[in-house]
């Protein structure tokens, strides 16, 4: 019986470090750092003000909260189209599925600072 014990275990910590990525401890310290964040869904980024404003509208029409925010990089202002924001993280996230396929495109769930 101790052999099946021992394989049962190794096979539970596997199935819980799938499904929660970050040990317990990382998330733990994450919650205390992050008192406060908020985070926004990327769906696009342009050179141009129009394109994104364009994006921003198709989302706005299917009665999503997205908005354009500027960015400078290198000298080069880019318009990324954001959806959000909210404090927790992981309520985008079905959003952001539902987004990649409303667009046929990757989005990405990152730290907003207004």
């Amino acid at each position: 019986p101790a052999p099946d014990n021992t394989a049962t275990k190794p096979k539970l910590v596997e199935s819980k470090s799938q499904a929660v990525p970050k040990s317990p401890d990382v998330v733990k310290n994450a919650s205390v750092d992050n008192a406060g964040q908020q985070w926004v869904i990327q769906v696009g980024s342009f050179s141009s003000k129009e394109n994104a404003g364009a994006l921003r509208d198709r989302l706005k029409s299917d009665n999503y909260k997205a908005f354009v925010d500027a960015e400078s990089s290198n000298g080069k202002l880019s318009y990324r189209v954001l959806i959000g924001p909210n404090a927790d993280r992981t309520k985008l996230e079905p959003f952001k599925v539902k987004i990649e396929k409303l667009l046929n495109a990757p989005a990405l769930i990152k730290a907003y600072e207004p």
